[in-house]
């Protein structure tokens, strides 16, 4: 499968800009680049349909995984496993 970036219309969610690259595909894992203003905080969520990746290409961010919180760097990474909450 190969998505260029530009078919993708991204999703502006509570102050995240998602770029969802597995949107409407039945897979066990997605990718997506979430870009991520200053500030920006996100529910507590899950997922039903896939495993989620995380890989932070800069900056600093705060990733609460099953309650625990844990403060991300540049090229971090992070694996929500279908069903995990996180934040």
């Amino acid at each position: 499968m190969l998505v260029s970036r530009s078919s993708i219309s991204p999703v502006d969610f509570d102050g995240l800009r998602i770029f969802d690259y597995t949107a409407g595909q039945s897979l066990g894992s997605s990718v997506a680049v979430i870009e991520v203003e200053p500030g920006a905080r996100h529910a507590e969520a899950w997922s039903r349909r896939s495993d989620k990746y995380y890989l932070l290409n800069s900056g600093e961010i705060r990733f609460v995984l099953d309650g625990e919180a844990h403060t991300m760097k540049t090229g971090d990474f992070c694996f929500v496993k279908k069903g995990q909450r996180f934040s």
